[in-house]
């Protein structure tokens, strides 16, 4: 088995350290070392281990969040206001354009609204579901081609999130929302996934077990100031292993996202190659 298939060590700790993070205004740091003293002893600390040794991924300083997103931080906007305030001001779309973007999007929705999940989504859904399925969408693959500077690194060490790129395959996992849930959860997930730009929202097809189904799908946005390209490996897992934002550490998000998929049964290289690497670079040498 690859690293990072499964989260196999925890060990209770409280938060530690005092860092701070330059690009999060104190209001919001005080928000969040509130979340985080509330949330500290049962926070679990976790290390992944594997052919190339063993990962300890780094306390998050108590301005950070332990847990990733919650639906809280949805319903208050607090992302947008750290991201338009603080780092991309101008950028990040009004209430009311993300309000015309998702009607926009949902004029085309035929029936049950699927979404498809590729990366934290997976592992943070937020939002209910009737029912999931592994599903596989083409022309589009997996690729760290987002630059991230407030939610999984900051201005000073800018981390790398998840997109679908276009070009090649992707395996993820379709959630069907309850008909009845769809008003009140497009409006938070369009929040989550759009607020910064980047990312676009295209309906694509896809091929699960039980049939193809249409799918929303979070494809990257090429014309958005994080898009990049030409990263090498090496260099992504040089800043997903050293990164760190409002939301906890770049190499947790790799984490996650590596196990998500692998407890559905997928098996995705890229993920596995980034996980390797990252082993090999927080590795302490052998004395």
């Amino acid at each position: 088995m690859f690293i990072l298939d499964h989260l196999i060590k925890n060990e209770s700790s409280a938060e530690k350290g005092m860092g701070r993070s330059a690009a999060i205004p104190a209001r919001y740091r005080r928000y969040a070392k509130g979340l985080a003293t509330r949330r500290a002893m049962s926070r679990p600390k976790c290390s992944i281990v594997g052919h190339h040794g063993e990962i300890a991924l780094p306390d998050d300083p108590p301005e950070f969040k332990p847990t990733g997103l919650t639906r809280a931080d949805l319903v208050s906007n607090v992302m947008r206001d750290l991201v338009a305030r603080e780092a991309l001001s101008g950028i990040a779309p009004s209430e009311a354009e993300l309000q015309s973007s998702l009607q926009r999007t949902m004029r085309f929705a035929t029936g049950d609204v699927w979404i498809f999940a590729y990366g934290s989504l997976i592992w943070n859904p937020i939002f209910p579901f009737a029912e999931r399925r592994v599903a596989r969408v083409f022309g589009y693959r997996r690729s760290f081609c987002l630059r991230s500077i407030v939610g999984r690194g900051s201005v000073e060490k800018p981390g790398l999130m998840l997109a679908l790129d276009t070009g090649g395959t992707a395996i993820g996992v379709a959630f069907r929302l309850p008909p009845a849930a769809v008003d009140q959860e497009m409006p938070l997930l369009w929040r989550r996934e759009m607020t910064v730009g980047s990312y676009a929202a295209k309906w694509l097809r896809a091929k699960t077990t039980d049939g193809d189904i249409r799918v929303l799908a979070f494809v990257a946005n090429k014309r958005a100031a994080n898009y990049v390209q030409g990263l090498s490996e090496a260099e992504s897992a040089r800043m997903i292993a050293s990164a760190s934002g409002f939301l906890g550490s770049n190499l947790e998000y790799l984490v996650r996202t590596h196990a998500g998929p692998s407890e559905h049964g997928i098996k995705d290289t890229l993920l596995a190659r980034l996980a390797r690497r990252c082993a090999q670079a927080t590795t302490p040498p052998s004395s």
